[in-house]
């Protein structure tokens, strides 16, 4: 940066002393006018070079700046694309589980509803291990369930019943038994803890 600036004052003091000895050597005339502004040019021509050459690498400058706000846009934009994508494999996911979960149950002579799955990923966002499921037992399936299994339910008769209530009142009471062949069936398929499957 030194060197440029010595290099720019030198040819500046160079070229005005130049002028000033033409200026002495020339006769008086026609010809003086034509080399005085010829050398006016040149001289303003060296004065204004850096401030071109600064101007130009400004706007150098700012073209990087321009593509560099381009690039972060377009990587933002595909990494939302991925993301989204992403979410979408994972909603499949839990909605394959949660129809296979329903299908396994209904197996057993049961019918479900409200399941709720949990499961860890790994860094690269891939779905390793399933380590919680939930659901309510809401109705039996006429002659799918063993008849020895089946405990007696509970009938309660409520007439003010709210939104909530009626959630939890559609659930069906469930002996030990019914409760862990319901369980197994599904941990031997998702290799769950029995104690990590919670019937509601």
């Amino acid at each position: 940066m030194m060197n440029s600036i010595m290099s720019y004052i030198y040819t500046l003091v160079f070229f005005a002393i130049f002028i000033a000895v033409l200026e002495m050597i020339l006769p008086k005339g026609n010809s003086k006018k034509y080399v005085r502004l010829v050398s006016g040019i040149i001289l303003t021509y060296i004065v204004i070079s850096p401030i071109v050459s600064i101007l130009s690498s400004v706007s150098g400058v700012k073209d990087n700046i321009t593509d560099g706000i381009e690039t972060l846009n377009t990587s933002y934009s595909s990494n939302k694309k991925i993301i989204g994508q992403e979410q979408y494999i994972l909603n499949l996911f839990e909605k394959g589980v949660e129809k296979d979960i329903k299908n396994r149950v209904e197996d057993c002579g049961y019918v479900i509803d409200n399941v709720e799955i949990k499961y860890n990923l790994n860094n690269d966002n891939e779905i390793t291990d399933i380590t919680y499921v939930s659901f309510n037992v809401i109705d039996r399936i006429e002659g799918k369930t063993n008849d020895s299994d089946i405990a007696v339910e509970k009938v309660s008769v409520d007439v003010n019943i709210n939104k909530e209530d009626k959630k939890t009142q559609t659930s069906i009471e469930l002996s030990t038994q019914e409760k862990k062949k319901i369980k197994e069936s599904i941990c031997n398929v998702y290799q769950i803890d029995l104690d990590n499957v919670y019937i509601i």
